[in-house]
């Protein structure tokens, strides 16, 4: 038989192993929060980085070698952009730019190697972006007289 003074609850030993429990719980859910932020921010500038690229491949240029420019840099001598939104998009985006020669290509030449009177060179660079964590590379052609 209950004696009148006992009350219904929970002991100290309950309580502790359920604070435990939701703080482990708890714990969990914040390092998957974490790694999720993690993830978007990767995969957003992922994204992105074709932009970065279809960039330099028009507008890349020898003098930007080994410097770290916004794509702002990039295009603003070359286009007049109005929007100030486009403008600071386009600011923000800091990639670091390389580009070396990798092969020059002689046309105008046969087989034999005698010179059919139009000689004109291709070059062929390769041209490397790093936006943020994200790396990539273009090759592009360029047509020399």
């Amino acid at each position: 038989m209950v004696s009148k003074t006992a009350r219904g609850g929970f002991t100290l030993i309950e309580v502790m192993v359920s604070v435990v429990i939701i703080s482990v719980v708890g714990l969990a859910l914040l390092d998957i929060s974490s790694k999720n932020t993690k993830i978007i921010s990767f995969l957003h500038t992922k994204r992105e980085l074709p932009l970065a690229l279809s960039i330099v491949g028009f507008h890349g240029d020898a003098d930007l070698n080994k410097l770290e420019k916004s794509l702002l840099d990039i295009v603003d001598n070359s286009y007049n952009i109005q929007s100030q939104r486009l403008k600071a998009y386009l600011d923000q985006k800091k990639i670091t730019y390389k580009e070396e020669s990798v092969d020059r290509v002689d046309f105008g030449q046969n087989e034999d190697g005698e010179s059919s009177g139009l000689t004109r060179q291709i070059e062929i660079y390769k041209q490397e972006v790093r936006l943020g964590d994200i790396f990539g590379k273009i090759y592009t052609f360029r047509l020399e007289d």
